[in-house]
């Protein structure tokens, strides 16, 4: 079943031995994230969860604090084809829930160049500027933060995914295990090719297609306007019009730059519609002609 409002497909599975898998599958910004949900027909629904523990102290004068730091994952066994088979630990807040990801590696590294141009381009106060704005301050750091996240994640996710976007949309059969907290060990086979799940992955893949080509005029819910002409966007907010900006076209992908050097990304969902990523929400833009 397709859930078009969230960009997301859910299938549901018969297990042997009674239960359901519910699997989803939802895209955004290059990475494919497959939701696994168990629900038993018994009442305990919990995936087998494993733990590990350690312990650190703090020494403060005579006496020392002890602190306890546990973490807990669901040990998943996943297999693309005939590829090798990787071993992926899921953290899902969800006791029921185990996830992988596959990601778009151009995506990434373009996530993690916006990155590097918002930690350039952060403001710093002068020395001796006086009492700093503490809402200011903590919402910049949480900006830096995020964007240091970001550029380790081109280096990190091969580590952490399951694989590429590419690799997926390919593949013929994706086979992922997941165990039980009664002992068992479902396997979950996943087609890409299937006709529904197919154009779905080819949809959500930022450069896939070839170029789209833009005009016009789109809206957002909040007031901004964004104007399409001659190569160049304008962007309109609260009576005041921007120059205009230059944009390049990558696949379905708009990258709009900025007079400081940052980059915005739009998503061209159809010829009338266009979503926009920021401050982790999504916001769909409209055309008004």
């Amino acid at each position: 079943m397709a859930d078009t409002s969230t960009s997301r497909l859910i299938r549901t599975y018969g297990l042997t031995g009674g239960g359901i898998m519910e699997v989803t599958v939802a895209c955004a910004n290059g990475l494919v994230n497959f939701a696994f949900d168990y629900h038993s027909a018994h009442g305990n629904s919990a995936l087998a969860w494993q733990e590990s523990e350690t312990y650190s102290g703090t020494t403060f004068g005579f006496s020392t604090e002890l602190h306890r730091d546990v973490k807990e994952w669901v040990p998943l066994r996943v297999r693309l084809d005939q590829q090798a088979i990787l071993e992926r630990n899921s953290s899902s807040k969800y006791r029921n829930e185990a996830e992988i990801v596959f990601y778009d590696p151009a995506a990434l590294k373009r996530a993690a160049a916006n990155a590097t141009s918002t930690l350039e381009n952060s403001p710093r106060s002068a020395p001796g500027s006086g009492s700093p704005d503490l809402g200011g301050f903590v919402t910049a750091m949480n900006q830096v933060v995020g964007a240091m996240a970001l550029q380790a994640l081109p280096t990190l996710m091969p580590m952490m995914a399951a694989g590429t976007l590419a690799d997926l949309r390919a593949g013929r059969e994706l086979r992922v295990e997941v165990p039980l907290a009664d002992g068992r060990s479902p396997v979950m086979v996943v087609s890409p090719q299937e006709a529904v799940l197919a154009p779905f992955l080819s949809g959500c893949d930022p450069d896939g297609g070839p170029a789209v080509a833009i005009a016009g005029t789109f809206t957002e819910p909040a007031g901004r306007t964004f104007a399409f002409a001659d190569g160049h966007v304008s962007v309109s907010f609260q009576g005041r019009r921007s120059p205009p900006l230059p944009y390049t076209v990558q696949g379905r992908n708009i990258d709009i730059t900025a007079p400081d050097n940052t980059v915005l990304t739009l998503r061209v969902l159809s010829p009338e519609r266009l979503r926009m990523e920021t401050g982790g929400s999504s916001i769909e833009l409209t055309r008004v002609n």
